[in-house]
């Protein structure tokens, strides 16, 4: 059996709530009061959870607007976020070859030092040491 959701409301507390409509008993998270599926009123149903999940939010008066996503960002000063929030010195360096392969293709020692001011020429090094990261080109480098 596909599931299918719907829309109940608890006759202990009068909550709205979404419940597995497949489910024998249901038990209401605000009140703990169970109730047989088969006997509850189902104000809404779907096999979509996310549209039971809409319809609920529109019963309640509660306008949710959906997050937009800014298509305009700058890629590098993304990654720069992720490098400043990694810890771990091997850990960063994968983060920085990964994200400026993945913008760019390849990078240079120069692309290295945005990250890691005065240390792009030792973090290249042990990179190519520990064979993270392959030169493509004199002085460009590309993540494995």
């Amino acid at each position: 059996m596909s599931d299918m959701f719907g829309i109940v409301t608890c006759s202990e507390c009068g909550r709205h709530r979404i419940i597995d409509l497949y489910d024998d008993v249901t038990k209401c998270p605000y009140c703990n009061n169970k109730a047989v599926t088969k006997d509850l009123n189902i104000l809404f149903q779907d096999r979509d959870q996310s549209i039971v999940r809409d319809a609920l939010t529109s019963m309640s008066g509660i306008k949710v607007e959906k997050k937009k996503v800014d298509r305009n960002i700058d890629p590098m000063s993304s990654l720069e976020y992720r490098v400043e929030n990694v810890n771990d010195i091997k850990d960063k360096m994968v983060v920085i070859a990964k994200g400026l392969t993945d913008i760019q293709g390849t990078f240079t020692q120069e692309d290295m030092e945005r990250f890691v001011p005065g240390k792009g020429e030792k973090y290249l090094k042990t990179m190519l040491d520990e064979c993270m990261v392959y030169e493509v080109g004199y002085g460009r480098y590309r993540f494995y």
